[in-house]
């Protein structure tokens, strides 16, 4: 499967490339560097790696050229089919639903994707808005440990 971007109600999702990553790790992007790296580790020392999971999604308004925050899955999926996703949203555009509708297109798309049964968060305990997140797409709390929480998203017949 190949990652497209997404368009939802409000937002453009987009998915950067590995150019966009490559432009963005010599413009000093913290994020691009990173995730830079892990591709190439990925690409060149795993056969078959599935490296569209080291992919930025970057989130804008729609319409706009206002980036508003982001995500991304943390690898492919694990041998029991489930990815792991991170994201944030800016200060000033938090608590008007952005990231539950960003966050609830990329797991959408995830659950899509071949073998995947579930879409895992970790949250700290202490991060309010993005527990609501979890909560507000049926998330499951699964485990509690290092000051943190981790969600799962399962793939249902009402998702599949």
């Amino acid at each position: 499967m190949v990652m497209t971007d997404i368009e939802t109600k409000r937002l453009h999702l987009h998915v950067k490339t590995f150019a966009e990553l490559e432009q963005g790790m010599h413009e000093g992007d913290e994020m691009s560097v990173d995730f830079y790296h892990a591709y190439q580790y990925h690409r060149e020392r795993i056969p078959g790696y599935d490296t569209e999971w080291f992919r930025l999604w970057d989130f804008y308004l729609e319409g706009t050229t206002k980036r508003i925050g982001g995500a991304c899955f943390k690898g492919q999926p694990d041998k029991d089919g489930q990815v792991e996703i991170g994201y944030g949203i800016d200060e000033e555009y938090q608590n008007r639903g952005y990231a539950t509708e960003a966050i609830a297109a990329l797991v959408n798309m995830a659950i899509q994707y071949p073998g995947v049964q579930a879409v895992l968060f970790e949250i700290e305990k202490t991060n309010g808005p993005s527990k609501r997140v979890a909560e507000k797409l049926e998330a499951r709390l699964v485990e509690e440990r290092e000051g943190n929480l981790r969600y799962r998203v399962e793939k249902t017949t009402k998702n599949a």
